[in-house]
């Protein structure tokens, strides 16, 4: 029997060669845009803390265990990360009003307030790299980027 030659591939070599040089660009924005803490914030925050912190911004209410699913670490993790959210203030738990064994978790006061100097922070700095193209450039980039993510969107719910 012989065997079958393999399909070709449908994407264009320089496709690849393209995906490699915005990897590399990927790689330099995501430096510019790291969370970073506020100048004179006395605590470290982890980037397991960051991205709970974040979480929460767009998503409050999560239990614990909810935020281990979602942020895929281990709920001790979340457990130790959320206690120290705690007692640095950043971070608020309330019982759940249909589970009183489920504790959801929400920003405090001062946990909004640095997550909107940080998300400030990281917006002016993509501001600033945006500002050396017109903005038609602007529109173009983002335009495309997006249209991207959304065909890329498409084909993993195909393959779902």
């Amino acid at each position: 029997m012989i065997p079958s030659r393999p399909a070709p591939d449908p994407i264009p070599e320089e496709t690849y060669q393209l995906a490699e040089r915005l990897l590399n660009v990927f790689g330099a924005l995501g430096k510019l845009v790291q969370y970073r803490l506020p100048e004179g914030m006395s605590e470290r925050l982890n980037l397991t803390q960051i991205r709970i912190l974040h979480q929460l911004t767009y998503h409050p209410g999560l239990s614990q265990k909810e935020m281990a699913a979602s942020l895929e670490v281990t709920p001790a993790a979340i457990s130790q990360a959320v206690r120290s959210l705690l007692e640095a203030g950043l971070v608020e738990r309330h019982p759940d009003p249909d589970d009183t064994r489920i504790w959801r978790l929400a920003l405090s006061e001062r946990g909004r307030e640095v997550m909107t100097c940080m998300q400030d922070v990281r917006r002016k700095a993509v501001a600033r790299l945006l500002s050396g193209l017109t903005l038609e450039e602007q529109r173009t980039v983002v335009e495309a980027l997006e249209r991207a993510l959304r065909h890329h969107h498409v084909q993993q719910e195909d393959l779902s």
